[in-house]
C-alpha cells in the first residue's frame, strides 16, 4: 500500500473522485472551503477548481470540497476559484477582489 497522500499528484479518468480521493480531500478541507463557511467537509461535495469540462483532472489537486449553497455561487454567482497543488484556495468575487483559504494543518490537528 501507498504512503498517505503519496499519489496526490495522480489523477483519474473519471470526473467523480473515488472514496479515497474524498476522505484524502475531506481530511485537508475539513470544512467548506469558501471564506467564512464551517459546513464540515464530510457534507460537502468535491468540486473542480479548474472545470473537468475545460480539461481539468480529477485530482487531490484540483478539488476542493463546497456545500451544496456555495457549490451553486461558484457555478452562478460570478466567483471563481484557484487553488495551489498544496491546497490553498484563492476566490475571486464578482468585484475583482480576492479571499484566501488554507488547508487544514494536519500537524496543528495531531498535537
Amino acid at each position: 500500500m501507498n504512503a498517505p497522500g503519496s499519489w496526490i499528484g495522480t489523477s483519474i479518468e473519471q470526473y467523480l473522485p473515488d472514496k479515497a480521493m474524498r476522505r484524502s480531500i475531506q481530511k485537508r478541507d475539513q470544512h467548506c472551503r469558501f471564506p467564512g463557511c464551517a459546513r464540515n467537509a464530510r457534507r460537502c461535495e468535491p468540486d473542480h477548481a479548474i472545470p473537468y469540462s475545460r480539461g481539468g483532472p480529477t485530482a487531490i489537486w484540483n478539488l476542493a470540497s463546497l456545500c451544496k449553497h456555495h457549490h451553486r455561487v461558484k457555478h452562478n454567482a460570478g466567483w471563481t476559484l484557484s487553488m495551489t497543488r498544496q491546497g490553498v484556495c484563492t476566490w475571486t468575487d464578482p468585484h475583482g477582489r480576492q479571499y484566501a483559504t488554507n488547508p487544514a494543518d494536519h500537524h496543528e490537528l495531531a498535537t
